[in-house]
């Protein structure tokens, strides 16, 4: 799966969180942590769908798992877009996802 590539389209539209990453100089690794987080992820949820619906074939519940995965970091990312347009204190540092251990 290319997770990098997807966080990195779903950075890209949202260009108020994009720029703060890039100006904070923390792109490359918020984008480094969220693909690992939605790899996590995706394949926990494959997981759980195995057991919860043995029924379906391999390819429908990895299909399923990234989708409900992708919009799940979709949301994330909106949250934190939300965060640096709600916050005009430079003194944070570097914007950071929340962690979402569910």
């Amino acid at each position: 799966m290319q997770y990098k590539t997807i966080i990195l389209e779903l950075i890209d539209s949202h260009p108020p969180l994009k720029h703060q990453l890039a100006s904070s100089d923390s792109l490359l690794s918020t984008m480094n942590q969220l693909a690992s987080e939605f790899r996590r992820l995706h394949l926990h949820l494959g997981n759980i769908m195995v057991a919860q619906q043995p029924l379906l074939s391999p390819v429908e519940i990895q299909l399923q798992a990234m989708e409900f995965a992708t919009e799940q970091m979709t949301q994330l990312i909106e949250a934190m877009e939300q965060r640096v347009t709600t916050e005009h204190d430079s003194d944070n540092g570097p914007l950071q996802p929340a962690r979402n251990d569910a």
